[in-house]
């Protein structure tokens, strides 16, 4: 099994989810908030052939997905298996929105 992590954070607090997709759907969005210095995880399953596109958005403009410190991040996958999406809020505490997409990899 493939555990591709986008970024591994040093900070204490941390959470993990799972994303589960709803049948038929290839999007789902979590809601949440995040005090100032520190990260989530979220994890999807995704198979070899696939893109994985993360997008945040958040009150303060501060949460960022974590590998690159974008609100925006696009990877194409190479294996079947788990993927983490990490973000982190560099400002105060605040909510957030995080959507992950999977798709088929054009071409």
């Amino acid at each position: 099994m493939l555990s591709a992590v986008l970024f591994i954070g040093t900070d204490i607090t941390s959470a993990q989810t799972r994303v589960r997709f709803a049948r038929g759907r290839y999007s789902a969005t979590v809601r949440g908030s995040l005090a100032y210095n520190h990260y989530r995880e979220y994890v999807v399953r995704a198979r070899a052939g696939q893109s994985l596109i993360a997008t945040v958005t958040s009150g303060n403009g501060g949460v960022v997905i974590a590998e690159n410190y974008e609100t925006h991040y696009f990877l194409d996958l190479n294996e079947d298996g788990d993927y983490t999406v990490q973000i982190m809020n560099t400002a105060a505490t605040t909510w957030y929105r995080l959507t992950i997409t999977i798709v088929r990899t054009p071409g």
